[in-house]
């Protein structure tokens, strides 16, 4: 189109004009002076999300040429409806900024995970500085009050939980473990936020002996393994109920685990190597109620359920709850709930895992198994008498409410639901979950009225055979297989095979008069290349894949169990019996192998990679496209390994959930964040911001050109570093260094006291430039020695700290406050003035800073 304005009074003068089709405005274009008006170019993009083009964008921070010769449009942060200005293949022009169609956009990306050991993938809980470690066993070995009376030269009654407070020697040890009344009395008396001697965060553990069962413990009031109030000392630090002993006796029984606290930002709580027998028509599981910071790591429930969740509403949401190789098994009831002597489905929905109101949830690698239904119920009779608990449409391996926000189940398998085998709510990410034989495989729901939604996608799932369970009320849909109902959701190498077992006649006839629910349905999917094949009346689309479909009836899942068990016939529950009992280091790669055999008949198999090499992060259009846990985001489709460089191409990244070593991560200048897992770079580091939070660690190889943010878990810079550093959030830590370096016109920022700021171990290190404390809470932050573990040694380094400036903010302190700011004899830490005159209210005597507030 070509359009000529004629005016002669503009004859050499700039002006703009906008050009109207239809009534719909096109982008506002500089002509420099009257004549031939230059080429313009207009695309479209989707608000909130990622876009990739194929035309070079440049005159926009938003835009960023990839390494396959496209450019990637971020607008993760944008929500649109707006224009952006921009240069489209050397054209003036612009891009239209469609609205973003989930309210929330994507998920955050924070979880709570905590390093894992590189062999076994067992996590590596730190004890933190108010630490104690309490053995318990059921066993006859355990010493009650009066083995220890005997021992200690004391009466029996001397033996209180009291008495035994002060004298951690007595449990602290297997050979000194405690009987179990009194260790639990005790136990209670010292985590129990009742009790003003817990007035001070702690970071105490229990543990007890495998083999023994722990069922009946006599506590006392609301005391439990976790107690009302029981709290950690951070993410880092948490208090933590395990198991000790030999290894080849199973896991210690308990009754449950609960969790009650009013506070939603102080619990920080870790159970793992635990199992528990639910009884009845409650307990027998995890409740988590209104704590927040919850990790849970190979906990096996057998017909309990884990419940994790608030009621706080609206956007005061508990942080952070992981399920980490977790196993649930048949969550169901003895009888009906509520007194009733029928099976009301909404009273009797007991889900595997139920997560609501909470601000982030993650599963991964974990295991859940044939919830809300028992072998043997009537389909046609609701009464009692008629048969054990009957299957409905409320039950689910995974219920995540509505109300949740950044919902992400990766890994694992979900099988045999009395519905839904992933039901996600607020919409997230669902990645290498096998979904086996559950009446509807899985869903991302993207919220509903009334909720905050979010984008999401399904990727690398299997889903095989469908349960065709019909309860005798509100069955529901019983051979579903993946909805995608958010907006925009995206189906990405997923696999939907097998309604029903090609090489079983019976099951087949059985399962033919439901054979009617497609393999993939949803209103608003933004790309969907699912195969599938036998799932009733769908075509299947083998033959497109270049695939002969006869060969895909030997590719089930009882194939599979046949081969990998060794039994003729083996069935899908036993192979699912099989795998529960799988240790879980086993057992996670036993997750990986199922997925493949599919995988590899239709040719998606993503090997994983075991050689270290340079990754290239390229984020995709149908994820959000900053994160490091995506598979998507990396152009092999594969998670980084340790000795890896990762090649960031300019693209802001969050570090989350792994623990890697990497040799060098070369950023292009962007920035990276931080907020689980451990992160370790050997190497070059060239990201030009870094920021640590939630439960991330990075260790830094120092250099200069990178600029530090903590507001939680822990940084640590490994060498000479030069860059500043801003510290602040309840439990950070932050380790400066053996030489740290301020540059001219930036601070050391320390805002609060709630956190720990200096050195560790033993020898020398400086501090020069200036350093700023900024008032939070009535408090001032301080430079100081301080242990990274509870069990480390006292630390003897020698610091000093050069002052080339001071800066205090005093913001609501108190009157006549004196604040300590670290240093002085003892401390090991030594300031020196270089600044000249010091602000008012500061003294610093023989190597001491302290700060007095006006009164």
């Amino acid at each position: 189109m070509t359009i000529k304005i004629k005016a002669l009074s503009m004859v050499g003068e700039e002006f703009s004009a906008r050009l109207i089709i239809g009534g719909v405005p096109g982008p506002l274009l500089t002509i420099p002076a009257y004549g031939e008006a230059s080429p313009t170019a207009e695309l479209s993009a989707l608000g909130g999300r990622i876009n990739i083009f194929d035309e070079e964008i440049t005159g926009s921070n938003l835009a960023l040429p990839r390494a396959d010769g496209k450019t990637t449009l971020n607008l993760v942060g944008t929500p649109g409806p707006t224009e952006i200005a921009a240069t489209i293949d050397g054209y003036q022009g612009a891009v239209h900024v469609l609205p973003q169609r989930q309210v929330r956009g994507w998920a955050s990306g924070d979880y709570y995970m905590l390093e894992t050991d590189p062999d076994t993938g067992d996590l590596i809980v730190e004890p933190g500085r108010n630490h104690r470690k309490l053995y318990i066993t059921s066993k006859a070995h355990g010493m009650t009050a009066a083995m220890i009376a005997d021992q200690a030269g004391v009466s029996e009654a001397t033996v209180t939980k009291d008495w035994l407070r002060t004298r951690p020697q007595w449990g602290s040890t297997p050979e000194t473990a405690l009987s179990v009344p009194l260790g639990v009395a005790l136990w209670g008396y010292i985590t129990n936020i009742q009790y003003a001697h817990n007035s001070e965060p702690y970071s105490h553990w229990v543990l007890l002996e495998r083999g023994g069962d722990y069922r009946g413990a006599p506590w006392a009031g609301n005391e439990r393994f976790f107690s009302r109030g029981a709290s950690g000392e951070g993410f880092l630090h948490a208090t933590v109920v395990d198991c000790y002993g030999d290894e080849n006796e199973p896991l210690p029984i308990v009754d449950g685990l609960v969790s009650i606290l009013t506070s939603a930002t102080k619990a920080f709580l870790v159970a793992r190597n635990l199992q528990t027998y639910k009884v009845g028509t409650s307990g027998g599981g995890v409740e988590i109620q209104y704590s927040a910071n919850f990790l849970g790591d190979n906990i096996n429930l057998h017909r309990g359920s884990f419940y994790l969740q608030s009621i706080t509403g609206g956007e005061a949401k508990l942080p952070h709850h992981t399920l980490y190789r977790c196993v649930g098994f048949n969550a169901s009831n003895d009888y009906p709930a509520q007194g009733s002597t029928t099976w009301i489905p909404l009273q009797n929905h007991t889900q595997g895992v139920y997560v609501e109101n909470l601000q982030s949830f993650l599963s991964w690698n974990s295991f859940m198994d044939k919830p809300g239904w028992r072998d043997g119920f009537s389909s046609t009779d609701a009464a009692a008498s008629a048969g054990p608990h009957p299957q409905s449409m409320y039950t689910h391996c995974y219920y995540i409410a509505q109300n949740s926000h950044d919902a992400c189940v990766d890994g694992g398998i979900a099988s045999r639901a009395a519905a839904f085998g992933v039901s996600n709510g607020p919409s997230g990410m669902t990645a290498k979950v096998l979904l086996a034989d559950n009446n509807i495989a899985g869903a991302d729901r993207g919220g509903g009225a009334g909720f905050p939604l979010q984008y999401g996608f399904l990727y690398s799932n299997v889903a095989v055979s469908a349960g065709v369970r019909i309860g005798p009320v509100q069955p529901g849909e019983v051979d579903g297989g993946l909805h995608g109902h958010s907006a925009d959701v995206s189906l990405i190498d997923n696999i939907v095979m097998h309604k029903a077992d090609p090489n079983n006649p019976a099951e087949v006839t059985a399962k033919s008069a439901n054979m009617s629910q497609p393999a993939v349905k949803g209103a608003a999917i933004l790309f969907d290349n699912t195969r599938v094949h036998n799932w009733g009346g769908h075509a299947g689309n083998a033959a497109a894949h270049g695939i002969d479909p006869t060969n895909l009836n030997e590719i089930t899942l009882q194939k599979y169990a046949e081969a990998h068990t060794g039994f003729a016939g083996a069935t899908i529950d036993a192979y699912l019996t099989y795998v529960r009992g799988l240790p879980p280091t086993e057992r996670v790669a036993e997750f990986e192998m199922v997925r493949q055999f599919f995988q590899e008949t239709w040719g998606i198999h993503v090997p994983p990679h075991t050689t270290p090499g340079t990754r290239l992060f390229m984020p995709d259009y149908r994820g959000e496209g900053f994160r490091f846990d995506n598979y998507l985001n990396w152009a092999d489709r594969q998670i980084p390994i340790n000795g890896d460089t990762l090649n960031l191409d300019g693209n802001n990244v969050l570090l989350g959930r792994y623990t890697r070593t990497f040799a060098a991560i070369l950023a292009g200048g962007s920035r990276l964040t931080v907020s689980s897992g451990k992160f370790t770079v050997t190497g070059a580091l060239d990201t030009q911001h870094v920021e640590v939070r939630v439960s991330g660690q990075f260790y830094s190889p120092g250099g200069s050109g990178t600029d530090y943010t903590v507001k939680g878990g822990r940084l640590v810079l490994t060498a000479a570093t030069e860059g500043a550093v801003s510290v602040s959030g309840k439990w950070t830590e932050c380790l400066l260094g053996p030489e740290l370096t301020i540059p001219a016109e930036k601070e050391l920022v320390i805002t609060g006291g709630d956190h720990f700021v200096g050195w560790d171990g033993s020898g020398t290190a400086t501090l020069t430039g200036a350093v700023a404390f900024v008032a939070e809470g009535g408090k001032l932050g301080k430079i100081q020695r301080f242990k990274r573990r509870g069990d480390d040694p006292e630390p003897t380094i020698t610091a000093t700290v050069n002052l080339t400036g001071l800066r205090i903010d005093t913001t609501g302190l108190a009157a006549g406050s004196v604040h300590d700011l670290g240093g002085g004899a003892g401390s090991g830490i030594t300031y020196v003035n270089q600044a000249g005159a010091l602000p008012t209210g500061v003294s610093l005597t023989a190597g001491k800073l302290t700060y007095t507030h006006p009164a």
